[in-house]
């Protein structure tokens, strides 16, 4: 009976073990995929100006507005219309610093692996592309 109650319990340690690890995991990953998941969302929407107030602040000090929306509008159009994009389950999260991978379906040219860099200020997370990819 005491064999059976050891195996009962290291049983149950093991799950409570595994619970709380992935519910750490998740809880690591959440604001990474939230930002790029909301981000990806506005560009689908051909909501532009929603996206670009979503950036980190180093990418939205080096790109305006206008010239983000400007860039995004004609570059989304058309073939690369976003028709849907899917988080991937590959986040790498180091610090204030993550990048979320993502698979993006165009309306007419097909599909893009795609590494969206994610940083968080003030306690959120952010999309932070790189700026010369606007210019």
């Amino acid at each position: 009976m005491t064999r059976r109650r050891l195996l009962v319990g290291a049983a149950v340690l093991a799950v409570v073990v595994i619970a709380v690890v992935g519910a750490l995991f998740l809880r690591s990953v959440r604001g990474p995929l939230d930002a790029a998941n909301g981000y990806f969302g506005d560009l689908r929407a051909r909501d532009y100006a929603g996206a670009y107030d979503r950036l980190c602040r180093p990418t939205r000090e080096a790109v305006a507005r206008d010239a983000f929306v400007a860039t995004m509008r004609p570059r989304l159009a058309g073939v690369f219309r976003i028709d849907d994009f899917t988080a991937n389950p590959r986040v790498n999260v180091d610090g204030d610093r993550a990048e979320v991978d993502l698979s993006v379906t165009y309306a007419g040219a097909g599909s893009a692996d795609v590494t969206l860099p994610v940083a968080k200020e003030d306690g959120d997370w952010k999309p932070c592309p790189d700026p010369t990819a606007f210019r």
